[in-house]
């Protein structure tokens, strides 16, 4: 069981440093808003503000990954709940978190757009890895049977 967990895992971090490239790349083709300096000075400033968004976007999601590893108590990976909330709960939470703090604290939604799309494609695409980590779990205790 644990070895299935362990490539759970390290698709699950695969995952998380390709969305990671993809969001950097997303915030290097943002258009500049205008010629005057002061807007310069304000592109430089929201350049660094989505650089700090994509470090605290991969240190959560990574932290966030490392819940899957709850799974090998079996209480927890034998109730499809606890499993769901081991594969889940954290990157939804601190999604919502994220979109409550962000919209208050920005007036600008091009930086917590790009965050929130990003955000929602890794969650999208765990629940698909949680619905196959089930279906493998189902057969892992049907053959152990």
């Amino acid at each position: 069981m644990m070895n299935m967990l362990f490539r759970f895992w390290i698709f699950n971090v695969f995952l998380l440093i390709l969305l990671f490239f993809g969001y950097r790349m997303a915030i290097s083709e943002t258009d500049p808003h205008g010629p005057t300096a002061f807007d310069k000075v304000m592109d430089i400033f929201e350049l660094l503000l989505n650089i700090g968004f994509s470090l605290v976007y991969v240190i959560g999601l990574l932290l966030s990954s490392l819940t899957i590893f709850l799974n090998c108590i079996a209480a927890v990976r034998n109730s499809p709940f606890y499993s769901f909330l081991s594969f889940l709960a954290i990157p939804i939470i601190s999604l919502i978190y994220t979109m409550v703090v962000l919209q208050f604290s920005f007036s600008s939604n091009r930086i917590l757009m790009t965050f929130v799309i990003f955000s929602a494609a890794y969650i999208l695409i765990t629940g698909l890895q949680f619905l196959r980590f089930r279906t493998a779990v189902r057969k892992f205790v049907v053959v152990k049977e």
